[in-house]
C-alpha cells in the first residue's frame, strides 16, 4: 500500500532546498488496521488511537483520540471504497525523520 501511495500520490516538491518527507514511517504496518468493522466513527477513531498511542512509547490515548475527532470535524479522511486515513498531528508524537 505504502508503494502504491507514493506512485499514485507523489509528494510535490515545494521549495528546491527542503527535503520532502517521505509517506512510508507514516504508513508502517503497525500504524494500520485492516479489516476493521465498527457501528460508527467514534469507534473507529478510538481503535485507532489505540493503535497509534501503543506504537508510540509514552503516547496519551486520550489525546490522540481529541486529535483525530478535531481533524475529522475540519476535514474528512475517507479515501473511497471503505478505506480511511484518519489523521492528526502531535507534534511531540512525530515518527523520527530519517534525513
Amino acid at each position: 500500500m505504502r508503494d502504491f501511495l507514493d506512485a499514485e500520490f507523489p509528494v510535490a516538491q515545494g521549495r528546491r532546498d527542503a527535503p520532502v518527507p517521505p509517506l512510508a514511517p507514516l504508513l508502517a504496518p503497525e500504524r494500520m488496521v485492516l479489516q476493521l468493522s465498527c457501528a460508527g466513527w467514534d469507534d473507529v477513531l478510538d481503535v485507532v488511537a489505540e493503535r497509534l498511542a501503543s506504537s508510540q512509547p509514552g503516547a496519551d490515548v486520550a489525546r490522540v483520540v481529541g486529535g483525530l475527532k478535531r481533524h475529522r470535524e475540519e476535514s474528512s479522511c475517507a479515501v473511497g471504497g471503505g478505506v480511511a486515513v484518519p489523521h492528526s498531528f502531535l507534534p511531540a508524537r512525530c515518527p523520527p525523520r530519517p534525513w
